[in-house]
Order: C-alpha cells, then sequence, then structure tokens
C-alpha cells in the first residue's frame, strides 16, 4: 500500500496504512473490554459508554506511542526514505578477510612462541616481555583496520 502512494503523498500513504492496521485493533479493543465489563457480575454496577470511551482511548494512546516509537526507530521522523548510498564493504571484502587472516596467524604465532604467558597458582603471574607488548600493541590497530579500509 505504501509503494502504491507514495509518489502521490508520502506521509497520507503512511497514515492511511497505519488507520487501515489501527482500526481493527480498536474494534477488537472494544469488543474485549465490553465481554470484561459484562463478566464483572450481577453485583457490579454496570459499566457506562463513557467509563469504556476512556479505557479504549487510554489503550489506543498506549498503543499509538508504541507505534510511533517503532516508525522513529526504523527512520521515519526524517524526511521520506531515501536510496541508500554506494554500498558499504562486505564482511566478505577479501581484504578485509586477509588481514584477519594475518592478525589470527600472529596471534597464534605469538602463543606458540610463548607470548602470553599466564599463571593463576599459586601466585598470579603474567609475562610481559616485547614479545607480549607488541602483541598488545597490535591489538588496537588490527581492530581499527576495518574502520581505516571502508569506502564511502
Amino acid at each position: 500500500m505504501l509503494r502504491l502512494f507514495r509518489p502521490l503523498a508520502g506521509r497520507s500513504a503512511l497514515t492511511a496504512t497505519l488507520i487501515a492496521r489501527m482500526v481493527p485493533l480498536a474494534a477488537a479493543d472494544h469488543a474485549r473490554l465490553a465481554e470484561a465489563a459484562a463478566l464483572r457480575g450481577p453485583g457490579a454496577a454496570p459499566v457506562g459508554r463513557a467509563a469504556l470511551a476512556r479505557r479504549l482511548v487510554a489503550g489506543s494512546l498506549d498503543r499509538a506511542v508504541d507505534a510511533a516509537a517503532t516508525l522513529e526507530l526504523r527512520g521515519y521522523e526524517r524526511d521520506a526514505p531515501r536510496r541508500m548510498g554506494p554500498r558499504r564493504p562486505s564482511r566478505h571484502d577479501p581484504v578485509l578477510l586477509a588481514v584477519a587472516g594475518f592478525v589470527i596467524a600472529a596471534a597464534l604465532a605469538g602463543r606458540l612462541a610463548g607470548a602470553g604467558g599466564f599463571d593463576a597458582y599459586p601466585t598470579v603471574s603474567l609475562d610481559a616481555g616485547p614479545a607480549v607488548l607488541l602483541l598488545a600493541a597490535s591489538l588496537p590497530v588490527a581492530a581499527l583496520v576495518p574502520f581505516g579500509a571502508a569506502r564511502g
């Protein structure tokens, strides 16, 4: 429905779609509230139309706030959605895959060479040699590589 009416009026199409979705929900809420009022028992005071309408409006407002929050998260608080720009690099980008493979290989080589030793018993001890410091310094650089490789 949105695609059909968007060329004519983007916001009106969204409003019409929301109304078409919310009216049946409000009718179902009304039926449920009327049934709940009828099931209160013979000793209960009858529920007037104003009280029923007040409860229906309160529920509808709660549902409208939820729908507005959902639409805001999807980007409808701004102008009409536009076409996306150039595609961002995929996680399957060969350059990033090669860098990730190199980082994993370097970490494995460092671990096999004895870098990063740790003993928790009888006292906590941690290696702090040049290989460990080099490996620790390379981790933030490796984490920033995907951001530097981003095109667009």
